[in-house]
């Protein structure tokens, strides 16, 4: 209705042109700023406010790994990709709710850190991000639960810029360092002879916490990784130190370093733990629940509950028995523990009773086993191929399911470090074995201790790929990561070699015999000296 027709309504009569034209004016500017009143009000109204919701289990990971993005709120019936870091990794259609599941593969040169994952709803416009921490632990002796050595998921140090390698840090302690290194979390954690338990900060060097248990800490501590996400939480004890005292404790820990529980062997304790992290329900030795296993130097063989220190199994073996690996069989549903010992026995127990599966006799004394798959030509059992060296000059590898003799070659000289077995081409098989072992025979009285070690890398069918020599009389346990070979050794240096070619890429001399065998992950190599240290290095930026 035009302005001047609302003018007469209110007064009923018609009024002079100067009244109406002095009326006009405010009337005008209420109308005027009702414009863009309406306007701000009108414009958000058009767009749909986003109720979207995304999650990720698990929302941590290694290259490689798995996850899986977990969407609510998004358009019904629609398109939705899933990116990290922008790049496309999943796609799903939504509910008629508006929900999706989409397992991704988190990209193998993902590098430690954290790094977005974001589900895009094609038709909705819908945007949700959330962080993704990615790591390549190294939660245990030698890795992995079948002691191969192999880091297979670092990706930050590697052949191309090893030789570039800078000392970070080195952290003093009260005693030699032999206990390998492990890393969880961002913290270090190693044992060392004056009797510390240590838990250091990767990026600073700076101390979190010490823990003083009863005896020298000759073996790897171990840390249990976060359940499989169908698990629950289960125990706060997530670390786990034997001594090497007269009665050979075992320690368990919290991530802030207080002891949660204390049990004893019975006998010295220098060989490292084996711990088969929560699994899902159907994978032994127990619906989501962990196991460590350890062994004393009266043959004893104990399972321990990780959350409370309960016994869960006992075993006796024949001799001193090495650092124990361990395989699990998803295709049978069983879990097996593998441990050598001084009398040339090997063993294969249960991981859910202890009860012994068979047994075999080698000459000579064998090293601790790594078990793999994929290794030999024949079919691959279940159980994986287990391998090791001995003192005698040879490299053994049975069958972990039957116990058969798989494989034999001879090193050319005593092996009394457990191998390291790799993956070169990256198929997913085990397709090299790295022996450390001296090159003047087999020790024995008749015979001097070794003057020299060389290190040999053999193909799947026992053929030599390279040999190279090393001025020591001894060494550590090896490591390969990446392409590379780590390796300490009594001339009191850290080795990095390729591990393709036997190529030496990178060595640091420290002030000690390096018998600690060291660890690559999250682009950090760590290894502690009888110089009394534990050193890092990096790649610097």
């Amino acid at each position: 209705m035009p302005a001047k027709d609302r003018g007469r309504r209110m007064t009923g009569r018609a009024r002079p042109s100067v009244r109406r034209g002095r009326n006009l004016v405010p009337l005008l500017a209420v109308t005027l700023l009702l414009v863009p009143v309406v306007s701000a009000v009108a414009g958000p109204a058009a767009v749909r406010p986003s109720a979207a919701t995304l999650s990720l289990s698990p929302n941590f990971g290694h290259p490689q790994g798995s996850s899986t993005a977990n969407g609510k709120g998004f358009g019904v019936s629609e398109t939705v990709r899933v990116l990290f870091d922008g790049a496309l990794v999943a796609t799903a259609s939504t509910s008629s709710a508006g929900a999706f599941s989409a397992p991704f593969t988190v990209p193998t040169a993902a590098q430690p850190g954290t790094h977005k994952v974001t589900a895009e709803g094609l038709s909705s416009g819908d945007q949700v991000e959330k962080n993704f921490l990615v790591r390549t632990s190294w939660s245990q002796f030698r890795f992995d639960v079948g002691h191969t050595g192999l880091n297979p998921y670092e990706n930050t140090v590697g052949v191309a810029n090893a030789p570039t390698l800078t000392e970070s840090w080195s952290r003093k302690t009260g005693g030699a360092v032999q206990s390998a290194p492990t890393f969880f979390g961002g913290v270090v954690i190693v044992g060392s002879n004056d009797h510390a338990l240590r838990g250091i900060v990767a990026t600073t060097d700076k101390l979190k916490w010490s823990d003083t248990l009863d005896g020298p800490i000759l073996a790897a501590p171990a840390e249990e990784p976060p359940p499989d996400p169908d698990c629950p939480a289960g125990s706060p004890i997530k670390i786990f130190a034997a001594t090497d005292s007269s009665v050979g404790s075992v320690y368990g820990l919290d991530t802030s370093g207080r002891v949660g529980w204390h049990a004893t062997m019975g006998a010295r304790v220098t060989s490292s733990i084996l711990d088969f992290a929560p699994g899902p329900p159907t994978i032994p030795p127990g619906p989501c629940r962990g196991l460590i296993v350890v062994a004393d130097h009266s043959g004893l063989i104990r399972a321990f509950d990780p959350g409370t220190g309960d016994v869960v199994w006992s075993a006796q073996v024949a001799g001193v028995p090495t650092t124990p690996a361990g395989s699990v069989d998803t295709q049978d549903d069983a879990a097996f523990v593998f441990v050598t010992t001084n009398k040339g026995h090997l063993y294969a127990l249960d991981a859910v009773d202890g009860s012994i599966l068979w047994s075999a006799t080698v000459s000579g004394v064998p090293t601790s086993p790594a078990v793999t798959h994929g290794f030999n030509p024949q079919p691959d059992p279940p159980a994986g191929d287990v391998v090791f060296g001995t003192n005698a000059g040879s490299v053994w590898t049975f069958d972990g399911n039957t116990g058969g003799l798989v494989n034999l070659w001879s090193a050319g000289g005593a092996v009394t470090k457990a191998p390291a077995i790799g993956d070169v081409n990256g198929d997913g098989s085990a397709d090299v074995v790295l022996v450390a072992h001296s090159s003047t025979g087999a020790r024995g009285a008749a015979r001097p201790l070794p003057t020299a070690v060389e290190l040999t890398a053999f193909n799947a069918d026992g053929s030599v790929i390279w040999t190279r020599s090393q001025a020591a009389a001894d060494n550590s346990v090896p490591a390969l990561a990446n392409g590379l070979v780590l390796i300490g050794s009594d001339d009191h240096r850290i080795h990095v070699d390729d591990w393709a070619t036997g190529a030496p890429l990178y060595s640091f001399a420290t002030k000690g015999d390096v018998r600690s065998s060291p660890m690559l992950a999250d682009g950090r190599l760590v290894f502690g000296s009888n110089d009394e240290h534990v050193y890092e290095f990096v790649i610097p930026d």
